[in-house]
């Protein structure tokens, strides 16, 4: 592979080369595009100035996951923006409009607009991840450690008894399951981060 990379004038600093075919390396620096990234099968080359920057493995079938995960995130995004005006506009209606948030204490409209800044903000996080690619480790991690923490906390009040373990179900959607999708978006950001 070493031979690859000086013959063709990649820098080995800059080539991550895995199961790269010569052919594939030349096929590469023959297309002289600028800013382009063209597609092989499973193998993706990243082209400037006419330089092949990084050769990476990727299964097929990534580019529509890349084109979907944005998506996913942004409509994740909305949802707990919405969330949170909705805590922030009317924290009475939303305690008791929403199934079993009655049993948890009594309303303090003061926390639930605290809450509600939070949701806006991790909300508002997702989308602009979905915008702004460098930005998406961090923000999509942050919201993700902190609707995990939320989820945990429920799990907790089960296993401590302050709830029953049917609340487990009906907290499901609006609880367990942003935060599993969260923790699935920072994940695969991380692992997208140098793409």
């Amino acid at each position: 592979m070493r031979r690859i990379v000086a013959r063709w004038g990649i820098s080995a600093r800059h080539a991550n080369i895995s199961a790269a075919d010569p052919n594939l390396v030349r096929w590469a620096m023959r297309r002289r595009c600028l800013d382009k990234t063209a597609e092989i099968s499973s193998i993706r080359c990243h082209i400037r100035s006419g330089r092949v920057v990084t050769l990476v493995d990727q299964p097929l079938g990534e580019s529509a996951m890349s084109r979907a995960i944005p998506v996913l995130a942004c409509l994740l995004g909305a949802g707990l923006a919405a969330n949170g005006i909705f805590m922030l506009a009317s924290p009475e209606a939303w305690y008791f409009a929403l199934p079993g948030v009655t049993t948890t204490g009594p309303f303090n409209q003061h926390f639930l607009r605290d809450i509600g800044l939070i949701f806006v903000l991790i909300g508002s996080g997702f989308v602009y991840g979905t915008v702004r690619r460098g930005s998406r480790v961090l923000l999509w991690s942050m919201g993700a450690i902190w609707l995990s923490g939320h989820a945990l906390f429920h799990f907790w009040e089960v296993a401590v008894g302050i709830c029953g373990p049917e609340v487990l179900p009906r907290d499901f959607p609006a609880v367990t399951l942003p935060a599993l999708i969260a923790i699935a978006l920072s994940i695969w950001s991380l692992r997208h981060a140098d793409r």
